[in-house]
């Protein structure tokens, strides 16, 4: 959810600025504002969620490849 701490380890590395449960993914998407040094692609993180914690990973963007105008 917005606002959500965003974690590497015990240390608080980001703050969730927007988030949705994609259907098409079958999973949340998040957009969150980072540290420069967790930026890296592939970098697990921890997103504390309500109830508990949400294992996440830095992604490039975009999520999907664009698709061409016709």
């Amino acid at each position: 959810a917005r606002g959500s701490r965003v974690l590497k380890g015990e240390a608080q590395v980001g703050q969730v600025t927007s988030a949705v449960r994609s259907p098409a993914r079958g999973a949340a998407l998040a957009l969150a504002m980072l540290r420069r040094e967790v930026l890296e692609p592939g970098t697990p993180l921890t997103v504390e969620a309500e109830g508990g914690h949400v294992q996440a990973e830095v992604v490039p963007l975009p999520f999907v490849a664009p698709v061409a105008a016709a």
